[in-house]
């Protein structure tokens, strides 16, 4: 995050010496709002994902894993021969519940509800990386993660996004799901 700056540009230089050839990748909010600024600043940086990144993150490991180009793959922002190039850019995942699950071992308290913020506020990048369509897990979904929470002798979850409450028929069935479930 921009907050440790001088450490994210500590951790790429210290990459760089100890592996003979990374391709070292920044993703998040502040990648996707200010990619190149990123490059520019971090000269030990090759590419920046932008938004999303589960399909990018997917296509670079396949290219990097036959020595294959990582230039122009959508949703990215790299170096091309000493310049910062811009590749198309790669539309949201629509039907966020096709995404994988968290896994035993990033499976937290905490989970977002949904991606995207229809709002535009100048301090925030959740817009910039998520875009502005909200896209809501559905509450079978949410559910079904909540009860694996469960049996991991959790007893509270975090919803992370700012719009888990804004739709209220969605807010009572998971509700009515958690008590149905015996989850309450």
């Amino acid at each position: 995050n921009s907050a440790n700056r001088r450490g994210f540009h500590y951790l790429v230089d210290l990459l760089r010496k100890k592996f003979i050839t990374p391709t070292i990748v920044a993703f998040g909010q502040v990648a996707s709002a200010m990619p190149e600024e990123l490059l520019k600043s971090c000269p030990g940086l090759d590419l920046a994902m932008i938004g999303e990144f589960e399909d990018t993150v997917f296509e670079l490991v396949e290219k990097n894993r036959y020595w294959m180009s990582i230039k122009g793959i959508p949703g990215t922002v790299y170096r091309n021969w000493g310049k910062i190039a811009r590749s198309p850019s790669r539309q949201p995942v629509e039907d966020i519940d096709s995404l994988v699950k968290p896994k035993d071992n990033l499976a937290g308290y905490s989970m977002a509800s949904s991606r995207g913020c229809g709002e535009s506020c100048n301090f925030c990048g959740t817009p910039s990386y998520l875009g502005k369509k909200v896209r809501r897990h559905s509450v079978d979904y949410l559910l079904d993660l909540a009860a694996y929470q469960v049996t991991r002798k959790r007893c509270a979850i975090d919803f992370t996004d700012r719009d888990f409450a804004r739709d209220k028929r969605r807010v009572l069935d998971f509700c009515a799901g958690l008590k149905a479930r015996s989850l309450n």
